[in-house]
């Protein structure tokens, strides 16, 4: 359910993520986003009530952060033939999604 400022829950979050959000319990889904809030708000100007574009960059940074989680701390290689699984650390959708309410910072 999404909060009246137009922000996702925890249950939007499991919605977003389908069937993979079984791999999570519901602390750890709102454990990360809780994280990936916050980290959007110190990188973007978010309006009230949150706009649809916001919101599913916000839904797609918990998706990354959670796929982060299940590969470990370090990947690593992990054979001769074996290429280390990388979740990308910038996505290049999130950044066209909140490109337009990013913070400009001078000086």
């Amino acid at each position: 359910m999404t909060t009246t400022s137009g922000a996702p829950d925890a249950q939007d979050a499991a919605a977003y993520l389908g069937p993979a959000a079984a791999s999570w319990d519901e602390d750890t889904i709102g454990s990360a986003l809780a994280a990936e809030t916050a980290a959007q708000a110190r990188s973007c100007r978010i309006p009230d009530p949150m706009p649809d574009d916001l919101r599913e960059a916000l839904l797609r940074r918990v998706a990354a952060n959670l796929a982060r989680r299940q590969i470990g701390p370090l990947p690593g290689p992990q054979g001769d033939a074996e290429v280390p699984a990388v979740v990308p650390s910038r996505d290049p959708e999130v950044r066209r999604l909140e490109g337009p309410w990013r913070k400009l910072i001078f000086g």
